[in-house]
């Protein structure tokens, strides 16, 4: 549900720009690397507002999103807002595992041991503290979503988590898919280690 100001980007990274989304906001091409933090980068540098909502091309906001983001006013030094990321209701076995995981469970990487994170299925991070560390760090395809937060921590900004706010996460369905996917978080850890040792 969007109010007047509110304005939907949606950051296209695909190879030849096929997405279609008309009727659903302005699209902006982000072709320039295949990395949704790239992808992130440029939407919001074509963003207008004070907050950037980031959400993943496999979720689905719930129509009040924007309200249960701002029922409670953010803190003056909160630099980002992590709402919660709900498993869709799929049969398939390898998405119901993922599920059972809690792969995208914003209340485990705000709970990290190093430092919290949110993750970027559903984020939403103030213009300001975007701005201040430099937005993503591109270049990479996973662990970025820890980075971003851990940088905007190290410029004085805090996280708050937003559990009422909520968008569906459609899992991977296939293993083949799963595994590639297991590979990309494991890199991001590695690299997420030499960076933040």
């Amino acid at each position: 549900t969007l109010r007047e100001g509110d304005e939907v980007l949606i950051a296209d990274n695909t190879v030849d720009g096929i997405g279609t989304y008309e009727g659903v906001g302005r699209v902006v091409r982000a072709a320039g690397q295949r990395s949704s933090y790239y992808a992130r980068n440029v939407g919001a540098a074509s963003a207008v507002n004070d907050w950037l909502l980031l959400i993943d091309d496999d979720c689905v906001p719930r129509p009040s999103i924007l309200d249960e983001f701002f029922a409670e006013a953010p803190s003056d030094g909160c630099g980002a807002l992590a709402g919660r990321v709900v498993a869709g209701a799929q049969a398939e076995p390898i998405a119901r595992y993922s599920a059972s995981r809690g792969y995208l469970s914003q209340a485990a990487h705000l709970a990290h041991p190093h430092r919290p994170f949110g993750v970027t299925a559903n984020l939403l991070v103030r213009r300001a503290a975007w701005t201040s560390v430099g937005g993503f760090q591109e270049g990479i395809r996973s662990g970025g979503d820890a980075d971003f937060c851990w940088r905007l921590q190290e410029a004085g900004w805090t996280i708050e988590a937003r559990p009422a706010a909520a968008v569906v996460h459609s899992h991977r369905a296939r293993l083949r898919l799963l595994l590639r996917q297991a590979a990309r978080y494991g890199a991001g850890r590695a690299w997420l280690n030499r960076r933040h040792p």
